[in-house]
């Protein structure tokens, strides 16, 4: 549908507090989308082509004013012609809008928000505002459409926050993903409910959800919207549950993290060690294990899994896995412990599902408030 003559890039914003799958499909149907309409705003040039971009640390995110500068001193843009772009409120813009702050701080989320596949590298964007305004991001990011879940969405004084966008008729709209909020979880978090789950029937059902299994084909897709790409195994690589788009035969170098992380409201705490494991192995791909034992997660099996297969880290998941089915000479190595990996100067390593909870502990009251609301409405 497009010739390569104009940038092909789309904008989100939001909170992405958790970074649930919800949020995950979002992206991915924005890139889907944005592979089926034409472009026109952005002229592509050959001098975009030229430009070699410094690398940047993982930390380091644009605001809507240095994107701005970027801008100005590289007129061409020179990062990737295509792709989704993220813009992510600040902690007190949600604050004023929403009435609390999020539970998962602002370079927490744009850690990992930057990691999930469909994500154009480096085009993330923090402290956008809570009200769309293409001058803040969108256009110096080159991005021609804006997308957002079929949800509306108001700020505090109850205007719809894409207005601007629409007036410019350039707002394409995707589904909104039913079966996860931040809000619902939060939920768990307060009642304790999750601690009555069945982590072995929740799996088993699973392989019965003809819905859920499909949503999982999709999430495992390529970076461009279009092919499996990632794995997923049952217990062994013998089992295949989700056919990736990458050949394990001529594959000389896999890992296996298998772990007892359970990946529980997984974050940028298991983000970065993931992302050390990748940059230590620079060529390797990286299988992942889950284990579904008698763990007391706050997230149920699917999104955990889910989480995992979306995120560009991750090149393969094995589920429930034992020793007594893992070929071991199917792997370069296999890491069992994070003792085994050399962890220094993490940013993140203060960051587990248990700091997360207790985050929402410390503000009951204040949760409890705006989730009664939320549901209420």
């Amino acid at each position: 549908m497009n010739d390569g003559q104009y940038y092909e890039r789309s904008w989100l914003d939001g909170c992405f507090d958790f970074m649930h799958f919800g949020h995950a499909n979002a992206i991915l149907q924005a890139k889907i989308a944005s592979n089926n309409v034409s472009f026109s705003r952005y002229k592509f040039t050959s001098e975009s082509k030229s430009i070699i971009l410094k690398p940047c640390s993982n930390l380091e995110f644009f605001t809507p004013n240095s994107l701005a500068s970027f801008r100005a001193e590289n007129p061409e843009c020179p990062l990737p012609r295509k792709g989704i772009w993220i813009g992510l409120h600040s902690d007190k813009e949600i604050e004023q809008h929403k009435g609390s702050l999020p539970v998962i701080a602002l370079i927490e989320r744009c850690y990992h928000v930057s990691f999930i596949r469909w994500v154009s590298e480096r085009g993330v964007v923090k402290d956008v505002p809570y009200v769309t305004d293409l001058s803040q991001g969108v256009n110096d990011a080159k991005c021609e459409f804006v997308l957002h879940g079929d949800d509306l969405v108001c700020d505090a004084n109850g205007i719809d926050c894409y207005y601007n966008v629409r007036k410019q008729n350039r707002f394409l709209i995707v589904k909104r993903t039913d079966g996860v909020s931040t809000t619902e979880i939060i939920q768990r978090i307060l009642t304790g409910s999750y601690a009555e789950r069945d982590n072995k029937t929740d799996f088993e059902d699973f392989f019965k959800n003809e819905k859920d299994f499909r949503l999982c084909e999709r999430l495992a897709y390529d970076e461009n919207g279009l092919f499996p790409y990632c794995w997923v195994f049952n217990q062994s690589m013998g089992e295949v549950v989700v056919a990736g788009g990458w050949s394990i035969e001529e594959q000389r170098d896999i890992l296996f993290y298998n772990t007892s992380r359970t990946f529980d409201m997984f974050n940028a705490g298991d983000l970065e060690i993931l992302n050390h494991i990748k940059k230590t192995y620079k060529s390797s791909k990286l299988i992942v294990g889950l284990g579904i034992g008698n763990e007391s997660c706050v997230n149920n099996f699917r999104e955990r899994l889910f989480s995992l297969v979306s995120c560009s880290l991750v090149d393969g998941v094995i589920l429930n896995p034992t020793a007594s089915n893992i070929d071991e000479h199917l792997f370069t190595q296999i890491i069992t412990n994070d003792s085994e990996l050399n962890l220094i100067d993490l940013k993140f390593k203060y960051l587990t599902a248990d700091v997360i909870k207790q985050r929402i502990k410390n503000q009951r009251a204040v949760y409890e408030a705006r989730n009664k609301k939320k549901l209420e409405n």
